[in-house]
């Protein structure tokens, strides 16, 4: 038998069940129509293997909606009906968990044998219902509405991030680009509860470490990149959940899901995928990925080795320019004078 948990509805015929708690009597009559709670050993509704069911928001004005005939009613909230002969439904009431855990009934819209716009939360329905052999009980039927479709998300398809390097050190040895979401993502919509955020992360191994700490990403401040680290990349004064590192295939990290995703120096050896996530008011996430083009724009930087010194002893020798077109150097021609090559 269903007991416990249910919605409000409103009456689709004249009679009227008045007891809002189903089970509290086993025998109470209503004296309209002589129909008694069921008892725990008389008829009743049975559950399903996916009872209590949650119906997904739907349309525009994400409400659900349910059918008024009994035996597709038993199909979408996963209950089973009596075994004899045929039930008949003779009266529905539905009622609403409250915040402070109270019941309080409700109206929905019916509307051509359909309960529509039924809003989101828990719901619990009361059933009068009557069999041909001569069987009148009443039992409650619970479900749930909830907003369980994930948002559509799209992504850009092309994606190029250039290193460049700070002119001053350190930073000259950590090049760096950041892809903000608005580049990565090419639209989103969500189908109710809208749009919390969207962000965006990357894998990263090991070799990417030092940049990682360089760049501020240790949040425990061990000189370690793990799950313990992450960003406040939306800067509200917090940690989120979603921007710690998190594990990844084959030993690697995803970055901080953050509202930008940063390349470092180890991206030029392939070019990576960036994942875009968005997440809708009801915790439902989906995500889509784009190929990064990585470029550098990093100039070449030469360390000259000290000034070389040496001696033309040869009578007669002349020194010359060396054999590459990176040095430059002026030459004394007479015998044994002094070279000094400046690279």
């Amino acid at each position: 038998m269903l007991h416990g948990f249910a919605p409000a509805f409103a009456l689709l015929s004249s009679l009227l069940i008045a007891n809002p708690d189903p089970g509290s009597s086993n025998l109470h009559t209503l004296p309209a129509a002589s129909i008694h709670f069921a008892p725990a050993s008389g008829p009743g509704l049975s559950p399903g293997p996916n009872y209590p069911v949650t119906l997904p928001l739907q349309g525009s004005a994400c409400k659900a909606e349910l059918p008024l005939d009994l035996a597709s009613l038993s199909a979408a909230l996963d209950f089973s009906l009596p075994l004899c002969a045929s039930s008949q439904l003779n009266g529905i009431k539905g009622q609403t968990l409250q915040p402070d855990s109270s019941w309080q009934n409700a109206l929905f819209l019916v509307k051509e044998q359909r309960i529509e716009a039924i809003p989101q939360g828990n719901h619990r329905l009361i059933l009068s219902i009557t069999d041909t052999c001569g069987n009148a009980f009443q039992d409650t039927v619970l479900f749930n509405v909830d907003d369980v479709e994930a948002p559509r998300v799209f992504c850009a398809p092309n994606l190029t991030a250039t290193l460049y390097p700070f002119p001053w050190p350190p930073f000259d040895k950590y090049p760096i680009d950041r892809i903000y979401v608005s580049r990565i993502n090419a639209g989103t919509f969500d189908n109710c509860s809208g749009v919390k955020w969207v962000k965006a992360r990357r894998l990263v191994g090991p070799e990417y470490f030092s940049n990682l700490l360089f760049y501020g990403y240790d949040l425990d401040g061990d000189g370690l990149i793990s799950t313990n680290d992450g960003m406040d990349g939306d800067f509200n004064g917090r940690i989120d959940p979603e921007e710690h590192f998190t594990p990844g295939p084959n030993g690697k990290l995803y970055t901080p899901a953050l509202p930008y995703v940063d390349f470092f120096c180890p991206d030029i050896q392939g070019d990576p995928t960036v994942e875009l996530l968005v997440m809708d008011h009801s915790g439902n996430v989906s995500s889509c990925t784009s190929k990064v083009t990585i470029q550098d724009a990093g100039r070449i930087q030469l360390t000259g080795p000290a000034d070389l010194e040496m001696e033309c002893d040869a009578p007669g020798s002349t020194c010359c320019w060396l054999p590459t077109p990176l040095t430059r150097s002026f030459i004394n021609r007479s015998p044994r004078s002094l070279a000094i090559f400046r690279f």
